[in-house]
């Protein structure tokens, strides 16, 4: 597989997802209904009709084998729920943060360590199963854009 391209893929298919968090609902790229929007868990639990026009979409568009689309699939899940999971409230005083792997309010803004027994990497590795460097790098620079998105978007 050639992952810098199936990246690319993912990207795309990631840039072109708008999340609507207080009505938890998302429009995507491939349902075929594009004013429609879907309710955000069956995007995330990849109901059979979703996974069906998932993979229509990645064949169709972009040209994927079952093995990619299953790879793309996968990340984008992970990246999605990652991003579902992790709320923010803007105060007089600040935005505070609650993160996935550090589930109390913080004024503390999103920050990457590499130490392995960080509490994002140990969320990352448990709840997502994911193990390579690489992957949790391209995860984290995913994750901290969306970030960066809701902050604009707030203020």
């Amino acid at each position: 597989m050639d992952y810098k391209f199936l990246k690319k893929v993912l990207d795309q298919i990631v840039s072109e997802t708008r999340i609507d968090y207080d009505n938890e609902r998302v429009y995507v790229p491939f349902y075929f209904a594009h004013t429609q929007w879907l309710h955000l868990d069956s995007v995330l639990s990849c109901t059979p009709r979703i996974n069906y026009l998932f993979s229509k979409h990645c064949e169709e568009v972009y040209g994927l084998d079952k093995q990619e689309i299953e790879y793309v699939r996968e990340e984008y899940i992970k990246i999605e729920q990652l991003k579902r999971e992790t709320k923010f409230e803007s105060r007089e005083d600040g935005l505070y943060w609650s993160y996935p792997f550090f589930p109390k309010l913080t004024i503390l803004k999103p920050y990457f360590t590499d130490n392995k027994n960080s509490h994002f990497y140990k969320h990352i590795r448990n709840v997502y199963g994911l193990k390579n460097e690489e992957e949790i790098q391209y995860v984290w620079d995913k994750y901290v854009i969306t970030l960066s998105d809701k902050i604009k978007n707030n203020g």
